[in-house]
């Protein structure tokens, strides 16, 4: 077996960047030192610095912009997209496989939007099941109202997690979303989604987390069933 090698002077500056955020609680948009002043407190050159920065730029933990010191970066949903997206174009999993794991999250955050909503909410998500009501027969704003839905559902969830991985993973099967939707072809079955989508917005304003759930469940075991016709 090979021995194992030591981590990089730049992974150990990196390393260090990221115990600092950690261990002095800093949050998004918070400020790090600038790569003088980390060059100088770690000993090392501005060069290691910079690629240190860079890594942690990339892995989407900092913020780097010209003349200004080093944020920490707000995670993102696109971050997470790109993650399975990658993951879709290598054939690590299918596209099948995100809708599964996209059903589970989105059923979830049904019942917890249900149980945690605000007021605003609440009525948003009613605004949003009658705007797709009246605009059946445009397909592209039906999508684009049908999307706005389901982020506000992750929004309403109350749970950071839930919300960043449902975004992330609607942008990375958009095109799936869109498919599902192309599919229909009877007024009856249009009709169909828009009720399930009232319901839910019914069920979450009403508090009927178990409803909710289920809606969500039947929502998408339609959307499933139309895709493999």
């Amino acid at each position: 077996m090979l021995p194992v090698k030591s981590l990089s002077l730049v992974d150990q500056v990196a390393d260090r960047v990221r115990h600092h955020i950690a261990a002095n609680g800093l949050q998004p948009g918070d400020a790090l030192p600038s790569a003088a002043e980390l060059g100088q407190i770690l000993d090392v050159s501005r060069g290691v610095v910079r690629e240190a920065m860079q890594l942690l730029e990339a892995s989407g933990i900092i913020e780097v912009s010209n003349g200004r010191r080093p944020v920490v970066r707000r995670l993102e949903p696109v971050m997470l997209a790109a993650t399975f997206d990658h993951g879709l174009a290598t054939r690590q999993f299918s596209v099948g496989d995100v809708g599964a794991f996209r059903r589970t999250i989105e059923c979830e955050t049904a019942a917890l939007a249900a149980a945690r909503r605000s007021d605003a909410e609440a009525a948003r998500l009613l605004d949003l099941a009658g705007e797709m009501e009246a605009s059946i027969d445009d397909p592209h704003r039906f999508t684009d109202f049908d999307l706005a839905f389901h982020a506000t559902l992750a929004e309403a969830c109350g749970n950071p997690v839930f919300a960043l991985t449902g975004r992330a993973l609607t942008l990375s099967i958009r095109e799936m979303i869109q498919g599902g939707l192309a599919a229909i072809r009877e007024r009856a079955e249009w009709d169909r989604v828009v009720a399930t989508h009232r319901g839910i917005a019914e069920a979450v304003h009403g508090g009927e987390a178990d409803n909710a759930r289920r809606l969500m469940r039947l929502h998408f075991d339609d959307a499933i069933t139309r895709l493999r016709v």
